[in-house]
């Protein structure tokens, strides 16, 4: 029933972590098959953690989605002529070469229209409100590599950001949750930074990347109660009897955080496209003590976590299912990428 010709790997590359989802799809139903998880201790350990994950997860296919992030890629909006998509591939290099830091050739540029944008002129030219990706060559090609490195097929490269959208537009359907009234913000917190994306009727409209989020929180309580920062880790996701202190200790951190969403939030809804109703957590980040409380404090919004495993089928045998569970808020990035391809 699960043969590996079906399969999807959803390989998430983080900085703390590698994380590997096999997906498969039973007609309407995505169906969890394998998932495995190490921790990368620096950036030039990512190549022997994938190595690991895939002998741990034991998975049955190669054809693997992945994404990349941080400051390789860019996410503009940009207000253009209404076009043909052909027409867009072929004129957005133009539009995209004032937002890149780096030279044009050396891009690599998607774009996909959100839809028209009314205009206050009857006879102005119809226009169109378009999401522009630019990422630097060398970066996806050296990800892509490290998957080739390892036998994997990649089918292809998406970015983090919008696949935290993907995976929680997953979530609605196979919840049967009705859609969000309004603009939402999804937030993940990952271990080195924060991804906001902020959805208006189901699409992705302002992405933003914060450096600040749960190693920031465990170096805190590294601080506050002087142990190593991997003891640290352990207490802030397991407080016990010393939740006072965790809260005491990463108090600031979310304070910063919840400052930055806030912006972020502000200057989506000064653009005139609505007013953000919700913000949904998720990422290894929201799993720590008054997260959301101190969030939606700061924000004003009413915020609340959110499971992006929830709903999807889990075929056993050959995971850990406990295991997925306790990591579940950590793999937004995963469900989206994985429900790409299958």
């Amino acid at each position: 029933m699960f043969g590996s010709r079906k399969n999807v790997l959803a390989v998430d590359v983080g900085s703390s972590a590698v994380k590997i989802l096999e997906v498969h799809r039973d007609r309407d139903d995505l169906v969890i098959t394998g998932f495995s998880r190490v921790d990368v201790a620096s950036d030039t350990n990512r190549a022997d953690a994938i190595g690991e994950c895939l002998k741990r997860g034991k998975f049955g296919g190669k054809r693997t989605v992945t994404a990349v992030s941080g400051k390789a890629v860019i996410t503009r909006f940009l207000t253009m002529v209404r076009m043909s998509h052909e027409e867009l591939q072929r004129a957005v290099a133009f539009e995209a070469e004032k937002y890149i830091p780096w030279p044009i050739e050396e891009s690599q540029i998607d774009a996909v229209s959100l839809g028209d944008v009314q205009s206050q002129d009857p006879n102005a030219p119809p226009e169109m409100r378009v999401l522009v990706v630019a990422a630097k060559k060398s970066h996806v090609t050296d990800h892509a590599q490290m998957m080739v490195d390892h036998g994997l097929l990649p089918l292809a490269i998406d970015v983090d950001a919008l696949a935290l959208a993907t995976a929680f537009e997953i979530h609605g359907r196979v919840t049967g949750s009705p859609p969000p009234q309004g603009a939402i913000a999804l937030v993940d917190i990952g271990s080195s930074k924060t991804i906001v994306n902020i959805l208006s009727g189901g699409t992705t409209r302002f992405v933003r990347e914060v450096d600040m989020a749960g190693s920031d929180m465990t170096q805190a309580v590294s601080r506050k109660l002087a142990v190593e920062p991997f003891e640290a880790e352990r207490i802030k996701c397991g407080p016990g009897d010393r939740a006072a202190d965790i809260e005491d200790a990463i108090g600031p951190t979310l304070s910063d955080l919840g400052n930055e969403i806030s912006l972020s939030l502000d200057y989506f809804e000064h653009q005139g496209e609505g007013t953000v109703e919700m913000v949904y957590l998720s990422g290894g980040g929201s799993l720590a003590p008054t997260v959301a409380e101190s969030l939606e404090r700061a924000t004003g919004k009413k915020t609340q976590t959110w499971n992006p495993i929830e709903g999807l089928k889990v075929h056993g045998s050959r995971l850990d299912v406990d295991e997925l569970n306790a990591r579940a808020a950590s793999l937004a990035v995963a469900v989206g990428l994985a429900a790409r391809e299958v």
